[in-house]
């Protein structure tokens, strides 16, 4: 059984930029994106004891497990410690769990989940579902007991809600048992509003405010959506999910080389030092603009060079991270001219 660790460390961040996920007026617009589009992520509130915790997962690549074309969802944990204010003065952590991912396909508006106890996908939600569909949740995470048995999910109704601005297609349903859960809304080609996987339910006797057990969808990004804020949370998304503002500059090194900067066309990335030590891995590059949302995600060797030609001219940050997601090196870059 998988478990969601504590923070054992913390990446402490400082850089003077814009926060970002600020709440701007906008028009509204019907949700007819796909499910998990590049750059996907979900961010869900952990109930705690102590503490501000939050589970995020985040599109990393396709892949082929159990012999389904497949989305790996790379699993990491985020920590808020607040002082005098909390959205002004606090620190932040996030830590991706290396060995831990969570796995997932779609086939005609169904998605399904990857149980690792019993090494298959199963049946999660139907985005297609009509009022007075059913289908059996038969396995999922849990922290505090072990359930075996079956547990059915019923549709009740399927209306529109509006989200951050955008209106979308929500299946309303509820349990017939207490072994399962995973939320009583579904918000079309997004997912749960509860979690992204049946958690243990009632029979279980779960505490409030258990670490780890996950209480409410709060952030989503994609780049086709870009944030959509569902509450859960008085920070703004792109501060909970890419705080730019709180990750540390790598000082002047003889370690690494980004150049030119300013550009207005490509950068080229050479970690110099690192290119033996790191030879063979695939890395981790982005690009995030100064509201946090990430514009550029690859994975590639050692040296790399990217095209911004397309970027508009303004500040960015470079961010390169080794293929356990511990950041190598983190760049201011300015695009400029044409």
């Amino acid at each position: 059984m998988k478990t969601l660790r504590k923070i054992t460390s913390r990446l402490l961040f400082s850089m003077l930029l814009v926060v970002g996920g600020a709440t701007m007026t906008q028009a509204q617009v019907v949700d007819t994106v796909a499910w998990c589009p590049a750059g996907a992520t979900w961010t869900y509130r952990q109930g705690a004891v102590f503490g501000e915790y939050y589970t995020k997962l985040t599109y990393e690549k396709d892949t082929i497990i159990g012999g389904h074309q497949s989305k790996k969802l790379a699993v990491s944990e985020i920590q808020y410690v607040s002082g005098g204010s909390p959205l002004t003065d606090y620190s932040r952590s996030e830590r991706r769990f290396a060995n831990e991912a969570e796995y997932y396909y779609e086939s005609n508006d169904s998605i399904y989940w990857y149980d690792t106890d019993s090494s298959r996908f199963q049946f999660l939600y139907d985005f297609g579902a009509s009022a007075g569909d059913e289908w059996t949740i038969a396995n999922g995470l849990n922290y505090a007991c072990n359930i075996n048995g079956l547990d059915t999910f019923i549709c009740d109704s399927i209306t529109n809600k509006e989200y951050d601005g955008r209106i979308c297609d929500v299946t309303y349903g509820h349990m017939t048992g207490k072994n399962w859960r995973i939320g009583e809304q579904i918000i079309r080609n997004i997912g749960s509003n509860t979690s992204p996987y049946p958690q243990a339910g009632g029979n279980c006797n779960v505490i409030d405010g258990l670490s780890g057990h996950l209480d409410g969808l709060v952030c989503y990004y994609d780049s086709i959506r870009g944030f959509v804020n569902f509450g859960n949370s008085n920070r703004p998304c792109g501060n909970i999910i890419n705080p730019i503002d709180k990750i540390e500059l790598s000082t002047a090194s003889t370690n690494w080389s980004v150049y030119p900067n300013p550009t207005n066309s490509n950068i080229h990335i050479e970690l110099l030092q690192y290119t033996t030590q790191l030879a063979g891995t695939e890395l981790h590059y982005e690009i995030y603009n100064a509201s946090g949302q990430r514009l550029y995600q690859a994975r590639g060797a050692v040296n790399k060079t990217i095209d911004m030609s397309n970027f508009a001219n303004g500040l960015y940050l470079l961010v390169v991270l080794n293929e356990n997601g511990q950041p190598l090196l983190s760049q201011k870059i300015v695009r400029q001219g044409r």
